[in-house]
């Protein structure tokens, strides 16, 4: 069998859609309902289990650093050109600094997902997540500040 020379013509520059917010705030299942095959998702929970036994929202403190190395690793993937349709991330980032370093490339955009920590605590409650994650909701919004940057916009998610 003869394998096709690689044309470069396919690789364009993928934009990138970042969808933050605090835990339980919707990031998920915003990208869920939004992705098509061909795009890439970069999201903290599935690389976890994608490198662990563990299950859905459950994190090891001993794989973390590798979960982290692998998402920088992705992004930094995105600032060249590729194959790939679309490219969604989500994440915490609670701060404007954090913001930044996930509007990649230059086809980037940014939706905060807006909740209130009562929202947040109750679907975290709702879903049976780890007790951890009332901890990392409170943390989020002790931290928070008001976007920024003209290419984040905020969604209000509340139900």
């Amino acid at each position: 069998m003869t394998q096709k020379p690689l044309t470069y013509s396919k690789f364009k520059w993928t934009p990138v859609t970042a969808i933050v917010g605090a835990p339980c705030a919707g990031k998920s299942t915003t990208v869920d309902a939004v992705s098509k095959p061909g795009d890439l998702v970069i999201e903290f929970d599935r690389l976890m289990m994608a490198l662990t036994p563990l299950g859905t929202h459950e994190h090891s403190d001993q794989v973390k650093s590798f979960v982290w190395t692998a998402q920088k690793s992705l992004l930094r993937r995105l600032r060249y050109p590729s194959e790939v349709n679309r490219a969604y991330l989500t994440a915490l980032a609670p701060t404007n600094e954090q913001r930044y370093r996930y509007l990649v490339g230059h086809k980037a955009s940014m939706t905060v997902l807006e909740v209130s920590p009562e929202t947040a605590h109750n679907r975290a409650e709702e879903a049976g997540r780890p007790g951890a994650w009332h901890e990392f909701i409170d943390m989020y919004f002790e931290r928070y500040e008001e976007p920024d940057d003209p290419r984040i916009k905020v969604f209000h998610a509340e139900e």
